[in-house]
């Protein structure tokens, strides 16, 4: 994560992957036997898109209006407001899940996962909390340096990278619950490996049973796991600063370096399993079951993979370079 970027999770990442596993699942819920009614998502996604702006606006003010105190707060208790009705929407969701569950429509898996949702809810729920407490404190905007300073002798930096890294690890719990379900339709002969690496996109090696042999997916709760020990270093860094230790400048450079080792392994896991992909698609397309349109599409995901790939590998090369001159 970059030192002199917002703390929260990565939009171009992290929100994305979240949300398509969240997809994928409803789909893959909604194939069974009993259907989760999922009246969320979809004003989920309206409370999101607000909550963005808001994030926008504030860092806009920072350079352009910083000093207005009142308007900062306004936002802020507004950010606060739209995520209560969302855990509340979300509570309801979760009381119907709870529902099913009883009447014998979903699994307990259902459940767990509509559970593990919640407490995502809640978290971002205390992070707008906090963003409100510093701005009280303050009379500026947020700040999410690793180098910004004590507010009121408060660190909410570290106090929402903590709450950061909780999130991550509910993902990483939740991955891995609808992992085990995957693995249980595998197992039954509901799906085959195929259409549960579709499904869960990036999750795991599982086996097809057709072809008695492991297709090398990639594990998306261990790419949750790498960026845990990116938080995580970050925590240490803040750490480091605020006790003399590294110097602004320094911390921003080792920042930066631990978001681009995260990117490169995000990057070639994403390789591995786009190459896999295309594995099967060229097989699918020999036995004429694929449209050669198809495999093109999937053969220029491996293009873009691998070039996204190579940038990532450069830039840590780089960077390494450039701390190695420094020190």
């Amino acid at each position: 994560m970059n030192a002199d970027q917002n703390l929260e999770p990565d939009p171009n990442f992290i929100d994305r992957l979240e949300r398509q596993l969240a997809s994928e699942w409803r789909r893959f819920a909604a194939s069974r036997r009993g259907r989760i009614r999922t009246y969320a998502p979809k004003l989920a996604t309206v409370v999101l898109s607000i909550l963005a702006g808001y994030g926008a606006s504030l860092a806009a003010r920072h350079y352009l209006d910083s000093s207005d105190k009142e308007l900062l707060l306004a936002e802020a208790s507004a950010a606060v407001e739209l995520a209560e009705a969302r855990l509340g929407l979300a509570e309801t969701q979760f009381a119907e899940v709870q529902k099913q569950v009883s009447a014998g429509q979903v699994d307990e898996t259902s459940l767990a996962v509509s559970d593990l949702e919640l407490s995502q809810i809640r978290r971002e729920l205390e992070r707008t909390r906090l963003d409100y407490q510093e701005i009280q404190a303050s009379g500026n905007p947020v700040r999410n340096q690793l180098s910004a300073p004590l507010v009121a002798g408060r660190d909410f930096v570290s106090e929402r990278l903590r709450l950061e890294l909780a999130a991550l690890h509910d993902r990483v719990r939740m991955t891995r619950a609808t992992l085990q379900q995957a693995e249980r339709e595998v197992a039954t002969g509901v799906s085959d490996g195929r259409s549960v690496g579709q499904m869960q996109h990036e999750i795991s090696a599982v086996r097809k049973p057709e072809a008695g042999a492991e297709v090398p997916l990639v594990r998306m709760d261990e790419m949750w796991e790498n960026e845990m020990r990116d938080v995580e270093q970050q925590l240490d860094l803040r750490a480091s600063y605020l006790a003399g230790r590294q110097s602004a400048q320094e911390v921003a450079a080792r920042a930066r370096l631990s978001q681009a080792r995260s990117r490169l392994e995000r990057a070639m896991a994403k390789s591995a399993m786009t190459r896999a992909n295309a594995d099967i698609a060229r097989r699918s397309f020999s036995m004429g079951t694929l449209p050669s349109l198809d495999l093109k599409h999937v053969e220029f995901e491996l293009i873009a993979s691998d070039i996204e790939e190579r940038l990532a590998r450069l830039e840590v090369q780089h960077l390494e370079r450039q701390l190695q001159k420094k020190d």
